[in-house]
């Protein structure tokens, strides 16, 4: 894997320890569910995110994130999502949800370079 940022087990572990997590981690999550080609119904429900960080293959899902298998619709609302979302704000919160922040960033970027995020004319 290139110098790109990695999540780890541990980094799960801990995002599942947040019973109520704070607005900033349900958003990262939600984009990042939206972006593993989820429902936006999905995304937003909280207790399927943690069914989610739950299924051990989940970890791979996220660090194995590529732009070709978003919709064009995920990658929107992943971007709408994050677009507040800074590192430092992340760092802040969580080491953990600054990863998948910056993972699910740099997705939205990845799709963005691909033209999935141009308005259809």
């Amino acid at each position: 894997m290139s110098n790109m940022t990695t999540v780890t087990k541990g980094d799960i572990i801990e995002l599942k320890a947040l019973h109520n997590p704070p607005a900033l981690v349900k958003t990262v999550l939600e984009a990042t569910v939206l972006l593993l080609g989820y429902t936006p119904a999905e995304a937003k429900y909280w207790k399927f995110v943690r069914g989610l960080l739950n299924d051990p293959t989940f970890l791979n899902k996220v660090n194995n994130l590529q732009a070709e298998n978003c919709t064009p619709e995920s990658a929107k609302l992943a971007k709408d999502l994050l677009q507040d979302v800074t590192e430092e704000k992340a760092c802040k919160v969580s080491m953990a949800v600054s990863k998948l922040a910056t993972l699910a960033k740099k997705t939205v970027d990845d799709c963005e370079s691909a033209g999935k995020l141009k308005d259809p004319s």
